[in-house]
């Protein structure tokens, strides 16, 4: 089984890529889902995130209100830091029981989608990884336009994660989303035909 790190920035089509894989019949894991799970409706976790941000962070129906936890996490990177580091190691623990059970239905390409793949370690778990990008100006006009943000609030995103540069020279495989559907789902055929 192969285990392909499938990553990449702010509003660059990872998730689009994600679910292109899946319609092709591939597994994809995604680390956000699994955090989502964690931090569940009175979860163990989302106390010690409530614990950490204090009560201002839940929705009327107590659970984490991530749009308003966000808007302050970009702001404070320390936050943010603790945040990771309180979540990371324990979405890792659920991704690697989901590749011993991949493994036992001798699944052939096994993703995991992380948008901080390298930032984390994660790649270090994975075979190969697969990089979606974009232009940071495309970046920009898709945040704009998919999250209403500010021009503040997106530098502070995009300031988040590594340069894309960097991360280019780590992956594996890389796919530049700057056309359409079609164009991209060409360029995911033709990467799963070499993985396989």
């Amino acid at each position: 089984m192969k285990i392909i790190g499938l990553t990449g920035g702010f509003a660059t089509g990872k998730t689009t890529v994600s679910q292109m894989i899946r319609e092709m019949g591939h597994t994809v894991i995604c680390a956000d889902e699994i955090a989502h799970t964690l931090v569940s409706h009175n979860s163990q976790i989302l106390n010690q995130i409530i614990s950490l941000f204090g009560k201002d962070y839940l929705d009327m129906n107590q659970n984490l209100d991530r749009k308003k936890l966000a808007s302050v996490l970009f702001q404070k990177q320390d936050l943010l830091k603790k945040l990771n580091n309180l979540l990371h190691p324990l979405v890792l623990a659920e991704i690697q029981k989901k590749i011993t059970e991949a493994k036992k239905k001798r699944t052939k390409l096994f993703f995991i989608d992380v948008p901080l793949l390298f930032e984390t370690g994660f790649d270090k778990i994975c075979d190969q990884t697969l990089l979606i990008f974009a232009s940071p100006t495309l970046q920009i006009e898709r945040l704009k336009k998919r999250d209403g943000l500010s021009e503040e609030e997106i530098n502070l995103r995009l300031a988040s994660q590594w340069p894309i540069d960097k991360k280019r020279s780590l992956a594996t495989y890389e796919i530049e989303n700057q056309g359409s559907l079609t164009e991209l789902k060409l360029a995911v055929k033709k990467i799963i035909k070499k993985l396989l």
